[in-house]
This record gives C-alpha cells, structure tokens and sequence, in this order.
C-alpha cells in the first residue's frame, strides 16, 4: 500500500493523527507540490500550533515560490547578483509584486512564528533573511529596498 494511502487511511480514523499528517506535509514537500503542502504544514499547525517545523517549511516554500522567478526576472534586465535592486523595469516588477509579495510577506510571518517557539532556529533565521532579499527585489523605492536588505542582515 502507498504510504499516502496508508496516512490518509489513519486521518479517516484520527483525523488529529499528527504523524499522518506531518508525514502528509513531508511527502507533499518532498515532492515540490508546494500548493499541498502549504495545505497539511496549515493543518499540523491548527492540531499542534508550536510546531515550529511547521512554521520553519511555510517559509521555505514561500522562498522556493518566489526566488526563482524574481532571479529570472533580474537576469532577463541584464541584472548581474551583485547588482543591487529592487527590480529595475518598473512593469515587471509590479508583475511580481502583485504575484509574490503577498507570499513572502506570510512566509516572513511563518519564519518568524518558528523563531517565537525556539529563538535560536538558525535554520529559520537563514531563510528570514533569504525572504527579506527577495522582498527587497519587489519594493517601490531604493530607500524600502535598503530597509529591507537591512532586517536581512539584521
């Protein structure tokens, strides 16, 4: 039997069963069917809300939504890494804006939700300043990029 099938089959009978469904969640993320696995990290959260793993892989999947369109986007201006940002085409970036800020602004809210429960999750803190990055990407003005690049290194 898949283990899918089998965790599913324990969540009919106990659907508070937080191993079935952080397994659920895993699996989904190990798979990169981000969208589902948003859905079970949502649902450990609601039967186990210090669940600071939980918390901690929201933030990853926002980054891992969000970065690569936002660096696709930068190498298509001719963008190189150092090159500092925002985003310089002001359509393109409204563009992501309106698709990923939203994101990462909950994944922000996640990773610092895993750091209120242990304060010293240094995986949480790399992925904070990973996010405040790309956020930057998308900001309106120079002086919001700063600030933004600022709480990344804070």
């Amino acid at each position: 039997m898949r283990p899918k099938k089998q965790f599913n089959e324990v969540l009919e009978r106990e659907p508070d069963n937080r191993q079935a469904l952080a397994s659920l969640a895993s699996l989904s993320f190990n798979q990169q069917r981000f969208d589902e696995a948003t859905n079970w990290y949502k649902k450990v959260i609601e039967v186990q809300p210090d669940n600071k793993e939980a918390f901690y892989t929201l933030g990853v999947i926002a980054w891992n939504t969000a970065n690569e369109p936002i660096q696709k986007a930068r190498q298509s201006l001719g963008m190189k890494p150092d090159d500092p940002g925002p985003i310089r085409k002001e359509e393109k970036r409204q563009e992501l804006r309106l698709k990923y800020l939203s994101i990462l602004e909950e994944g922000l809210v996640n990773l610092n939700a895993a750091l209120t429960i242990d304060a010293e999750y240094d995986d949480a803190m790399a992925y904070l300043n990973l996010l405040y990055r790309a956020k930057a990407e998308l900001e309106e003005s120079q002086d919001i990029y700063q600030e933004d690049m600022q709480r990344a290194d804070a």
